[in-house]
């Protein structure tokens, strides 16, 4: 549906439809997303149910599709993500690196022996959008689209940190939350200080747009 609401944006830019369609499909997921939770809840044993692949597989699939989607929707508009990258003090050549990120990130999502280095690029590069919104000074709603895929990552972290270990343990699951919130917060450690350097190195090389006339 993701896709085809995408594809539609392509098709009909101006359509009414085209951009609340693709919107509609997002706020479900998300809603998806809490309502699985949610359901672990009524269980008798809400950690093993969690903790089946097919759940998890489930979530990856759909972030996946949602950063792809990203991705190529960022290559789609590249004169206003080109201005907008500008403006927050990058590189055209970040914007570049960032929509190849979004997509190979989408697809180490479906690999198993590749989720691990996705979902730390994936979550770096939400903080990163996050705080630069803030750089910005942009209001907080041009931040939620990233806020709310910074959740979905934590919980699929949970999920994956839950499929690993032994869910039946009651202390596995606080294990598993812990290191789900200690790689959070190193990617936002990592996040910040990135951010920083990647305006530092556009402020401090020369202009090569612009030849010199004499």
């Amino acid at each position: 549906m993701r896709t085809v609401g995408f594809a539609w944006t392509i098709i009909a830019p101006h359509n009414g439809f085209a951009s609340t369609g693709p919107r509609f499909v997002g706020d479900l997921l998300g809603l998806l997303f809490g309502a699985a939770f949610g359901l672990a809840t009524r269980r008798h044993a809400p950690r093993p149910w969690l903790s089946e692949r097919s759940i998890l597989e489930a979530f990856c699939l759909a972030l996946a599709f949602t950063f792809a989607l990203a991705g190529v929707g960022k290559g789609f508009s590249m004169l206003a993500m080109t201005d907008f990258f500008t403006q927050s003090g990058y590189s055209v050549a970040f914007l570049k690196f960032i929509v190849i990120a979004e997509i190979f990130g989408a697809m180490g999502l479906l690999l198993p022996w590749a989720r691990i280095p996705a979902w730390f690029g994936l979550t770096i590069d939400m903080f990163g959008a996050v705080t630069t919104h803030i750089h910005n000074g942009d209001p907080l709603n041009d931040s939620t689209g990233a806020i709310g895929m910074l959740i979905r990552l934590i919980l699929v972290a949970i999920l994956f940190e839950l499929q690993r270990g032994q869910p039946q343990r009651p202390e596995w699951a606080f294990r598993a939350v812990f290191r789900a919130a200690l790689g959070t917060v190193l990617c936002l450690f990592i996040a910040i200080p990135g951010a920083m350097a990647m305006r530092l190195h556009r402020a401090s090389t020369p202009n090569t747009g612009q030849t010199s006339t004499k």
